[in-house]
């Protein structure tokens, strides 16, 4: 009886190791495992994208994530999309094609951190 109860508060510690660690809690996360598509910028980490705080300055996120996979500039607002992820599977125009992914944006406006955009993006 003993062993059951171990087993199961292991089971229980590691769910919720892997909950508060993981930005979109262990249901996304265990999607991430099974049928996700993510390429991450290299040196990328869910630790050091908890520590992005708004206001941060350009240099102050290239410190602490380093270089994006992509950076974008939107047409409407001139505001500037850092992308920390993409989907693996690219169709002719570079647009994911069909594919789940773990979504790590970093939104800025006037060289600091307006947004933070973390998600499953189910297509």
């Amino acid at each position: 009886m003993s062993y059951l109860l171990l087993c199961s508060c292991l089971v229980t510690a590691t769910c919720a190791v892997v909950h508060l660690y993981w930005l979109d809690g262990i249901g996304w996360a265990l999607c991430e495992v099974l049928i996700g598509k993510t390429e991450f910028s290299s040196g990328y980490s869910e630790y050091k994208f908890r520590h992005l705080r708004i206001g941060m300055s350009r240099e102050q996120v290239e410190i602490l994530l380093g270089k994006p996979l992509h950076k974008t500039q939107t047409k409407e607002t001139g505001e500037e999309i850092w992308r920390y992820t993409q989907p693996k599977i690219l169709d002719a125009e570079g647009i994911g094609a069909n594919c789940h992914y773990t979504e790590r944006n970093v939104w800025m406006t006037n060289n600091v951190v307006a947004e933070i955009q973390h998600e499953f993006y189910v297509d």
